[in-house]
């Protein structure tokens, strides 16, 4: 008898939950969240490596497999982001709106570039870089695995 779909999408459930709880922890700025993907990566590119003998290259399917998983991640990230953020956006251009009323930092020392500015680096810029820290956390799972023989010279 086969498992149910969410038994077999358990770690992937598990991790989009943390992902979230992080995102939250961090009160909507996703600091916790991007480092959390660097142990993503690792940990995809382990699993996505387990049935490989490790005297054989990477597979390709394996680089593909860390791809999705850090795209599958960003993109929750990023629509959780949008859920928290997306009001915000709505409010961006308006100059009646001050940035430290919705607790946005003053970066580009006005208010209106400073909202913009935020709603980049949260929406645009924070998934990227947790695309980024899951593909170097698998990079480096891949760095480490024992390689090929060297041929003789």
């Amino acid at each position: 008898m086969s498992q149910p779909l969410w038994r077999q999408n358990l770690p992937a459930i598990g991790i989009g939950l943390l992902d979230v709880f992080l995102i939250g922890l961090g009160a909507g700025v996703p600091v916790l969240a991007i480092l959390f993907g660097l142990g993503v990566g690792w940990w995809a590119a382990r699993s996505a490596l387990a049935g490989s003998p490790p005297e054989a290259d990477i597979p390709r399917e394996a680089l593909r497999a860390l791809a999705f998983s850090a795209l599958a991640l960003a993109a929750v990230s990023f629509l959780v982001l949008l859920v928290l953020w997306g009001p915000a956006a709505l409010t961006a251009f308006d100059p009646a709106v001050s940035a430290s009323e919705w607790g946005i930092p003053l970066i580009l020392y006005s208010s209106g570039a400073s909202k913009i500015g935020w709603l980049v680096l949260m929406l645009v810029v924070s998934p990227v870089l947790q695309f980024m820290a899951v593909m170097t956390g698998g990079v480096l799972r891949f760095a480490i695995r024992p390689g090929r023989k060297a041929a003789s010279r």
